[in-house]
């Protein structure tokens, strides 16, 4: 039911990426990133975070996300994939190639040399 009284409004908020906001002394470990189809931007920016860290990340591609730059992204640092199914992480070679399973389409990128969640 929606209120036909209300307007809506704008407001101005600041952007800032990952890198810009956490600086480069501050250590992060885990990620959980849910941008609704915008993984790839906001990865693009966290790029040294990425580099410096290496932090497990959790994410979401939806059936209607492009998953090859994700992909790639995440694979230019070094990072392996997993799809996050209910019975546990399953190490998975592309996005791409997973198959659909009902509405699990979380992922788990961990890098090697990165801390261990598994």
């Amino acid at each position: 039911h929606a209120d036909h009284n209300s307007k809506a409004t704008t407001i101005e908020v600041a952007i800032e990426t990952v890198d810009e906001a956490v600086g480069p002394d501050f250590p992060v470990d885990l990620i959980k990133l849910d941008v609704e189809s915008h993984e790839h931007a906001a990865l693009l920016g966290m790029h040294a975070t990425l580099e410096r860290c290496k932090p497990a990340i959790i994410f979401e591609c939806l059936p209607t996300t492009p998953p090859g730059p994700i992909e790639e992204l995440l694979f230019d640092h070094g990072y392996q994939l997993f799809r996050l199914l209910r019975s546990g992480p399953r190490r998975i070679d592309r996005i791409s190639d997973s198959p659909a399973f009902s509405a699990e389409y979380n992922f788990l990128a961990l890098h090697p040399s990165g801390a261990s969640v598994l």
